[in-house]
């Protein structure tokens, strides 16, 4: 396992604390930068949170069943039905996060185990999730580029692809391509694409699984392609490696916006200027 503090670039196999802990630039940082601001981006590296939330638990506890099986989601999870703000919750919680498990419903464990029975068993998503390749598998690589450190934890890399499991609420395509763009995932699958091309010395596919977490559990697999997607994140990557570097050379940490902004009204407030005839001056006194 490398040292948090000065990693060896490599492939790994390791626990998602001690992921997290390695002080390396991941896809997630990139987002904040892309969707906020590098100020944001500054702010966040100074004051790391451990994340977790109810909803991000029963995600990691989709994942872990699909990704790692039964046995591993024991060991990581623990069941209940207990109210959060409870007594009895509050006297146990503490003991399970010292024994690094994470809590969530008995709902939320069922929907785990049938998601990812679902998943294994449709063809179109087993052939990404069983046989060869391996789960949860952390890169850490520096930045062709730019010199910098980079840190990715992949769900799942198999032969020439990497696979990445999300709840998209819904797998109509206009939804799921709406979702990309705003949640950066374009930018995330480039992020991994690169670490794996440096480690790996060859390019890798990138492939989104989006499944519903109701009933049925519907599930779809989306391509991201070079000269589409995967292209556009490729370039949204590369320009903000360059400012991160620049940033970091400079100690400058910019807002969204340094300078003032006129803020114009919305196409649906503005009259149909077409419709308005400033020619006609007949009405006029």
């Amino acid at each position: 396992m490398p040292d948090t503090d000065d990693p060896i670039p490599g492939i790994y196999n390791m626990p998602f604390p001690a992921y997290k802990a390695i002080r390396a630039v991941n896809a997630s940082s990139l987002k904040v930068a892309a969707s906020r601001s590098w100020a944001a981006y500054r702010y966040d590296q100074d004051h790391p949170t451990d994340g977790h939330t109810a909803s991000r638990g029963a995600l990691r506890a989709y994942h872990c069943m699909t990704l790692e099986g039964a046995e591993e989601f024991d060991r990581q999870f623990w069941v209940h039905d207990l109210h959060r703000a409870s007594k009895e919750y509050k006297t146990i919680a503490p003991g399970m996060t010292a024994l690094g498990r994470t809590d969530i419903k008995t709902a939320e464990r069922d929907t785990a185990t049938a998601l990812s029975a679902k998943l294994r068993a449709d063809p179109k998503t087993a052939r990404y999730l069983t046989g060869d390749g391996h789960s949860e598998v952390t890169l850490v690589w520096v930045d062709p580029e730019t010199g910098i450190l980079c840190k990715a934890r992949l769900d799942r890399l198999v032969p020439g692809i990497i696979v990445d499991l999300k709840n998209v609420g819904s797998t109509d395509e206009r939804l799921v391509r709406s979702q990309c763009h705003r949640l950066h995932w374009h930018l995330q699958a480039a992020h991994y694409v690169t670490g794996a091309k440096v480690l790996l010395g060859r390019d890798h596919g990138f492939r989104l699984i989006g499944f519903e977490d109701r009933q049925p559990y519907e599930s779809a697999v989306f391509a991201f392609t070079p000269d589409d997607l995967l292209g556009v994140g490729e370039r949204l990557r590369f320009d903000l490696m360059r400012e991160l570097a620049e940033n970091r050379k400079n100690n400058t940490w910019p807002e969204r916006h340094e300078d003032e902004v006129e803020l114009e009204a919305p196409d649906y407030l503005l009259p149909e200027m077409e419709d308005i005839d400033t020619d006609n001056t007949e009405d006029m006194p």
